[in-house]
């Protein structure tokens, strides 16, 4: 199963001839390239979110707006793979701490057997949690047939469920989005770029909602912050995994030496690592690579 975080750089910044309208045909090429089953993507408005979902267009999405829990403001959308919203089992093949998939399977087909769907528990009360059916490109109308998930967006606030609501001195609105795929949590989130404390309180919010339920989870994101800084410490004395550690730089300011930092990551819960990971620095399609991690049968 491949992960892919990537922040587009959103499209209202000013860049000249690297604003949005120059790159956006260049970064959806990008992530059909790379062949994602799970996308979570940071910076995005609707308009990109649309465009990018035009480039999976047998892909499901969830996300929404952090301004008014709709449409409008930045998204922090996860896109689904069709297996894995289809799938009606669990989508670990054990209970343990770590991933046990198929070594080798086509793309164009099923992934995972169908069994009978674990229980449904619900988030931690503060949070905007709903079960749904998801359908290729749809927001939380469409109807499958099969694979009921769980998803919902919460605010990186002192009251999570207050659409707009920002916290610790937060330079902006800060959301995380996540979903629920049969024993496997994924959630995705933006953290503050100026406010050092609005960085680490907000993990802390996420990891509250992480423990809701003891399943595997996965936590990718922009996080803002580079390796040693104190909230990816606390998340990984908190017992998180870092399966992207050693990857290198992440942020390239569009290609400005002087700027580069390692920021964005891909954090397993009782998942303890990876088969290959890497960052693809080969195009420039935004002020970020994608951070590629693979989970695989050892």
């Amino acid at each position: 199963m491949r992960v892919v975080t990537f922040n587009i750089r959103n499209s209202k910044s000013l860049d000249g001839e690297l604003s949005w309208q120059f790159r956006a045909e260049r970064v959806c090429a990008l992530i059909q390239k790379l062949q994602p089953d799970i996308l979570c993507v940071q910076e995005a408005f609707r308009d990109q979110v649309d465009a990018i979902a035009g480039s999976l267009p047998k892909h499901s999405w969830f996300g929404v707006g952090r301004d008014d829990g709709k449409d409008e403001g930045e998204f922090v959308p996860i896109f689904c793979a069709p297996h894995l919203v289809r799938s009606g089992g669990d989508i670990l093949n054990n209970s343990s701490s770590k991933f046990v998939f198929p070594k080798q399977f086509p793309r164009d087909l099923p992934r995972f057997a169908d069994s009978p769907a674990p229980p449904t528990e619900r988030g931690d009360e503060y949070c905007d949690t709903r079960s749904v059916n998801l359908m290729p490109n749809g927001d939380l109308n469409g109807v499958l047939s099969e694979g009921l998930i769980e998803c919902g967006t919460f605010w990186l606030s002192t009251t999570p469920e207050v659409p707009g609501s920002r916290s610790w001195d937060s330079a902006c609105t800060r959301i995380c989005t996540w979903v629920e795929l049969a024993g496997l949590r994924i959630y995705n989130c933006h953290l503050d770029h100026k406010s050092s404390e609005a960085r680490l309180e907000g993990v802390k919010v996420i990891l509250k909602h992480l423990r809701s339920r003891e399943v595997p989870a996965l936590l990718c994101g922009d996080f803002n912050a580079n390796p040693a800084s104190e909230p990816i410490q606390y998340l990984l004395l908190e017992g998180l995994n870092d399966l992207a550690e050693g990857t290198g730089d992440t942020f390239n300011g569009f290609m400005n030496p002087a700027v580069f930092e390692r920021i964005d990551y891909v954090f397993g819960y009782k998942i303890e690592e990876a088969s290959s990971v890497s960052v693809y620095g080969q195009e420039l399609a935004s002020d970020h690579w994608p951070v590629i991690v693979d989970l695989w049968e050892a």
